[in-house]
């Protein structure tokens, strides 16, 4: 269980929950703060592989996410039973994970929303770039 420190609501960008009381939240900075469990990966978000990315969407599902950063990239992370990280396994993203056809399209397409549920995950890219 990770604790959080406080931090002034005036910070705070949004936040994303998940089941058994993880929390995120993405600052105004883009960077991400997180708490609660992560027995599943849950919170790899915090971790600093995003420290020299910004965080431009992201989505939490019943104990995964997913995130869309600037530079096109996509990552899933936590816990993957059903394969809603979407990267062909079913075990645990401990550690964020890229989808690198998903970011490879996102170069191509204009992606417009990233989200997650409960055992799913999807992506929606509306028209390509020119």
């Amino acid at each position: 269980m990770r604790s959080l420190v406080a931090i002034a609501s005036s910070e705070v960008q949004d936040a994303a929950t998940m089941w058994f009381s993880s929390l995120w939240l993405r600052l105004k900075d883009r960077s991400v703060q997180g708490c609660g469990r992560s027995s599943m990966g849950q919170l790899a978000i915090c971790r600093d592989f995003a420290k020299d990315r910004s965080l431009l969407q992201w989505s939490a599902g019943s104990e995964h996410g997913i995130g869309l950063f600037d530079d096109g990239s996509m990552w899933t992370w936590g816990w993957n039973d059903h394969g809603q990280c979407g990267n062909g396994e079913k075990s645990e993203r401990v550690e964020p994970t890229q989808l690198d056809e998903l970011s490879r399209l996102s170069h191509q397409w204009q992606t417009t929303i990233v989200r997650a549920g409960g055992g799913h995950s999807g992506t929606l890219f509306l028209s390509p770039l020119t």
